[in-house]
């Protein structure tokens, strides 16, 4: 009996561990450990629910990408292709950063903080994959403003980052960025993404993701 309590108490020393080293585990897990996952509450969800494409929240600080200097949650809905590399859909998603401090987002500011994001995703999936982070490509982050919109600001454009996940090589993913005060006062930063071009099918299913009610 004491045998069996030691080893317990050595797997549940291994499951935490590997929970506070990489959040990105629970990010992910709905493709990487399913079994990982737990009940999402709905009234936390800020992205309409949609069939067949899973989806993740995470809480700031973000383990993965700390120094991003805000509080709230992470919404995200993979497109049902996410991680097929074969998939028209492959690195296809819609996330929001809904937050309560005012990002304040410049060009500059914006495709930093893009840097912070991916650089720390990547090397983060790579120690969790016992993989060498120097072989990472760093992000290179080119979003620019764009067009005027009813409330908030525009931002488009590509961000270079190292798939650590599937590939193990750089991707070029094309963005499409809203960022604005919602009626509920908080701030909401929604991202589109697609390595695909935006004349593509899959833009229209990202764009006709929309965020809830209350917060637009």
């Amino acid at each position: 009996m004491a045998k069996v309590v030691k080893e317990w108490k050595m797997n549940c020393r291994v499951f935490h561990s590997l929970l506070k080293t990489s959040k990105l585990i629970v990010l992910f897990s709905i493709f990487l450990f399913p079994s990982l996952m737990e009940a999402q509450e709905k009234d936390e969800m800020v992205l309409e629910a949609v069939e067949d494409w899973r989806s993740e929240l995470l809480t700031f600080p973000l383990d993965f990408a700390s120094s991003l200097p805000y509080s709230g949650v992470e919404d995200i809905r993979f497109a049902p292709g996410w991680a097929n590399e074969k998939s028209e859909e492959f690195w296809s998603y819609i996330l929001v950063w809904c937050i309560n401090e005012d990002p304040t987002l410049t060009e500059e500011k914006l495709n930093k903080e893009m840097q912070v994001y991916f650089n720390g995703l990547a090397k983060a999936i790579a120690q969790s994959k016992n993989i060498n982070s120097d072989v990472l490509t760093p992000t290179l982050s080119n979003l620019s403003k764009g067009k005027t919109i009813k409330k908030g600001e525009y931002y488009i454009g590509q961000v270079n980052i190292h798939d650590a996940f599937f590939t193990k090589r750089p991707i070029k993913l094309n963005f499409i960025v809203e960022s604005y005060k919602s009626d509920s006062d908080k701030y909401i930063v929604l991202f589109r993404v697609s390595p695909q071009t935006f004349s593509h099918q899959i833009w229209d299913k990202l764009n006709a993701i929309k965020v809830l009610p209350s917060y637009q």
